[in-house]
């Protein structure tokens, strides 16, 4: 036994007691290998041996550390297998090249690619003068592709169930077998097969290797393939059936386990993403493969050294920053998919335009600069919403300055009356993110231009207002165009950056006849049985093994907060490996005894997660690669102004025009006091106050640090949300109850204070905001001593529970002499109490 194993433990020292230890020593290898090669009929087998051990020797001391490389003699076996079959086969070639090539062909598959080189440096050390050109295997390569064709494999996601799901169990109370996938699986595709046909069988087992489940198949892949269950059954892996593991990393694999397969290490830097590009390309006709493998050579790779390796043309400076890891192929992938939404509305409109004219009219023949103009600024559209689309916000500026110098097209003065054409870059905004392309006018439009004014609704909860902006436009463009494809969109972004929302009003503008949708919300707890019942909880039965949504529906799930699944002791989230396999094949097994397997159709996704860290975890990167990604970034504070004032000024539409005049001036003081706390805002919000409304460096310093999240205040993390809650606080209010400006801005004040000031843990930190609260509102209003006398003055009482009678108005209860009768009829309390009820309320109020 190997005790240090992980997944395994110690022997209780009363059962130690129990047997006799015997310690087993390393084996002499090169005597091993020595009559290995003997009696496979080699002549030389003594100085071949030699080559062998030195070269296993040399490799595992010179080649980079990976938990997936194995030079033991479970390796040296396989090698000397493979020699064999070789000697046998190629008898007319020297000993010392077939050693050679067995020894080459079956450990170059399993080296990263800084280690290949090295290797073939000690293999032509130790067999000098020797080339052995690469054999080729046409017919191995043929037979790939059809099963690949036929489906002539089993997938099994072995981390999207529990060990107990994977290999059965016996039922407690009737001790019934209760059969698992993996053993039900196993036991069907070792059925044997007619002896009048040649097939193979393979169990792709697609997911994490973790000792829970894989140290039960050890004795599957040594020589005794056995799998034995709990019911004393024992299934024989027969000769036609293989197994196949297809892992992100063996990080908490065994070496008893490593050593028993296989390596194939497909390395990114071999493939990269060319071949992708060559297959997409393809699909395209003759004419346009041409230009396209031309804009590919222009835009493609330079960005892609940029974002990547941080190759600035000649200059190399610091790697772009992306929301979340992401490889070349990922990138590319998204690109193309983008580019095909702009190609799918060019397209469209050219039958249109073809429909219109005769077939003698010259418009037929336009020249072909014209749609070569056009096509390259769809390119760069779709290399801003591709390779540009993850990258963080600071680092954007570069990215887009990269991109305009490989346009090199003049730039051009836009407006909303004269917007830019394909031959000029827009200039009037920052950066070419500013635009979009339309593609149907051929000109590059502001975004800024599309937003519409804010029409306030007073029936909406305040959870269901969004306000457009720039960043919802071109968020909602995106969801929209990758939606259209049916390729599944992940929002990703800081908190309250409205990715939720913007998906939600997506969603809301779907035609309820067609689309059917699911909101889930993934937590701490979310299993992949909770995912899987609320998916089949919304599709009914179509054919045998087929489900979906009624006929003539779609499903849209939208997986809210996707990267919040606890990550288990071996780094696996069990709903994302789920996921996983239901993009992939399109389905998943049944959890019940039936263990059948389910396709899903019409069935599309919509995600959003945070960046990682706070309970956030990472997110397997070949399930993200599934994905077309967008960074949502964090809104100016210009834009956050906007949001604030929009949806205060249209709440107080039946205020006083006193009280009005006033909600412009509260969301900056707002925002002002935010960017203090929450140090998100970094361009500088426009001070509204009359004379000295910026605060001192110094007591910036003291609030900021004061406020910091530390492992005793670890709460004190302050964002967009809040900002929210204090307008919806606000948003409360009835004009019977705050008629003036001194009553409003004392409603604001209480708002401010519950929000910020309810959170914080000690006096000291209290004092601070309200200093900078009380600074704010003296200031502002420093000629109308009115206002600061009545606004400052405590105590604040806020609630709808003065009255009894229907509709109930959230008002201000002056004093602790109002309400003490109302507690009074609950309890005997003291003023603090009622403080700190009347806060309770206002937060269970909203929920």
């Amino acid at each position: 036994m190997n005790p240090g194993y992980a997944g395994r433990t110690e022997l209780p020292e009363s059962v130690k007691a129990l047997f006799r230890p015997v310690v087993c020593v390393v084996p002499d290898n090169e005597l091993i290998c020595q009559i290995k090669l003997f009696s496979a009929g080699f002549l030389t087998a003594k100085l071949l041996a030699k080559k062998m051990t030195v070269l296993y020797k040399l490799a595992s001391e010179q080649l980079s550390k990976q938990t997936h490389y194995d030079f033991g003699l479970r390796a040296l076996k396989s090698v000397l297998n493979m020699a064999d079959q070789l000697k046998r086969t190629s008898g007319d070639l020297p000993e010392n090249v077939v050693l050679m090539r067995a020894l080459r062909d079956m450990n170059l598959p399993k080296f990263i690619f800084d280690d290949v080189p090295l290797f073939l440096g000690l293999i032509r050390d130790l067999f000098p003068d020797l080339e052995v050109p690469r054999v080729r295997y046409p017919d191995f390569n043929e037979a790939v592709e059809t099963v690949l064709a036929e489906h002539g494999y089993t997938v099994l996601p072995e981390q999207a169930c529990t060990v107990v799901e994977l290999y059965g169990t016996l039922e407690p109370t009737t001790r019934d077998w209760i059969d698992g996938l993996l053993s039900s699986i196993f036991r069907e595709v070792n059925r044997p097969v007619n002896s009048d046909h040649d097939e193979r069988r393979y169990i792709l087992f697609d997911g994490d290797v973790d000792p829970l489940w894989i140290e039960n198949m050890n004795s599957v892949m040594d020589d005794n393939k056995l799998l034995t269950l709990a019911n004393r059954e024992r299934i024989k892996l027969l000769d036609h059936c293989s197994l196949l593991f297809e892992v992100g990393d063996l990080q908490y694999a065994s070496p008893a386990t490593v050593s028993r397969a296989g390596m194939v290490y497909v390395d990114p830097k071999n493939l990269g993403y060319q071949p992708y590009m060559d297959k997409w390309m393809r699909a395209k006709s003759k004419a346009d493969q041409d230009f396209l493998s031309g804009m590919c050579e222009k835009y493609v790779h330079g960005s892609v050294q940029l974002i990547l390796a941080g190759m600035f043309g000649s200059q190399v400076v610091e790697p772009l920053r992306l929301i979340i890891p992401q490889t070349a192929l990922n990138m590319v992938t998204q690109f193309c998919y983008i580019f095909d939404g702009l190609l799918s509305v060019e397209h469209e409109l050219t039958n249109d335009r073809l429909r219109e004219v005769s077939q003698e009219d010259d418009a037929l023949l336009e020249p072909k600069v014209a749609k070569e103009e056009l096509w390259e600024a769809m390119y760069v559209q779709a290399c801003y919403w591709s390779f540009g689309a993850s990258i963080v916000d600071k680092a954007r500026a570069k990215f887009d300055e990269h991109m305009k110098k490989t346009y090199r097209l003049l730039p051009t003065q836009d407006t909303p009356a004269k917007p830019a054409t394909t031959r000029n870059i827009p200039s009037s905004f920052p950066t070419m993110y500013d635009y979009v392309l339309d593609v149907r006018k051929q000109v590059w439009t502001a975004w800024k231009w599309l937003v519409p004014a804010y029409i306030h609704d007073r029936q909406k909860n305040f959870s269901d207002i969004l306000v457009q902006t720039i960043d919802t436009l071109r968020t909602t463009w995106f969801v929209k165009a990758m939606s259209e494809l049916r390729r599944p969109v992940l929002l990703v972004g800081e908190t309250g950056t409205s990715k939720t929302a913007v998906i939600h009003e997506f969603l809301r503008n779907l035609n309820p006849e067609k689309y059917d949708q699911l909101l889930i919300n993934f937590s701490s707890k979310t299993t992949s049985m909770d995912v899987q019942r609320n998916i089949e909880s919304n599709v009914e039965k179509r054919s045998r093994e087929v489900y979906g949504p009624p006929p003539g529906m779609k499903l849209i799930v939208f997986i809210d907060d996707m990267n919040m699944p606890i990550v288990d002791t071996y780094g696996t989230q069990q709903p994302i490996a789920l996921l996983k396999l239901l993009f992939e094949r399109g389905g998943f097994y049944d959890r019940g005894r039936d263990l059948s397997w389910k396709v899903m159709k019409d069935v599309y996704y919509l995600a959003a997660m945070g960046e990682a860290g706070g309970g956030r975890n990472e997110v397997d990167p070949r399930f993200i690669s599934m994905f077309s990604v967008y960074n949502v970034t964090f809104p100016s504070s210009e834009t956050l102004d906007y949001i604030y004032t929009s949806i205060l000024m249209g709440h107080l539409q039946t205020f006083s025009t006193e009280v009005q005049t006033i909600a412009k001036g509260l969301v900056q003081l707002t925002l002002e006091l935010y960017e203090v706390i929450s140090r998100h805002i970094t361009s500088h919000v426009e001070t509204c106050s009359t004379k000295n409304a910026s605060l001192t460096s110094h007591t910036l310093q003291t609030v900021r640090k004061e406020l910091l999240p530390t492992p005793s205040k670890f709460h004190y993390i302050f964002n967009m949300r809040d900002l929210s809650r204090i307008m919806a606080g606000l948003l409360q209010s009835h004009p019977d109850f705050f008629p003036s400006v001194k009553q409003f801005v004392r409603l604001w004040r209480n708002e401010l204070t519950r929000v910020i000031c309810d959170r914080l843990v000690s006096v000291q930190d209290e004092n601070l905001v309200v200093e900078q609260l009380k600074e704010k509102i003296s200031n502002y209003w420093e000629e109308d001593a009115e206002v600061i006398q009545y606004s400052l003055r405590d105590p604040m009482l806020y609630g709808d529970f003065r009255n009894e009678d229907e509709p109930r108005f959230y008002e201000d209860l002056l004093d602790y002499e109002a309400v003490y009768s109302l507690f009074l009829e609950v309890c005997p309390c003291r003023r603090a109490f009622i403080n700190r009820q009347c806060s309770i309320y206002r937060v269970l109020q909203k929920q």
